[in-house]
């Protein structure tokens, strides 16, 4: 799928905001690409602003991480 520009910079800030929120102890090898898929899928299912990126992604920040550990 092809994105604009703009919503690809839109991605990218959600993925800097989601992975600033994430504890130091909780950074697990690999999260910040799992992040980033799990940001694409709500891009490539319509979601296209910042903040409905970063509640997409947030909402499944622990179940990531749970899986990474």
């Amino acid at each position: 799928m092809k994105y604009s520009s703009e919503l690809v910079q839109t991605m990218r800030d959600a993925l800097e905001a989601v992975m600033a929120t994430v504890p130091a102890d909780q950074s697990v090898l690999g999260l910040k690409a799992a992040v980033a898929q799990s940001i694409l899928q709500a891009a490539a299912q319509g979601q296209t602003s910042f903040d409905g990126l970063v509640t997409s992604a947030s909402g499944q920040l622990q179940t990531i991480i749970s899986m990474l550990s």
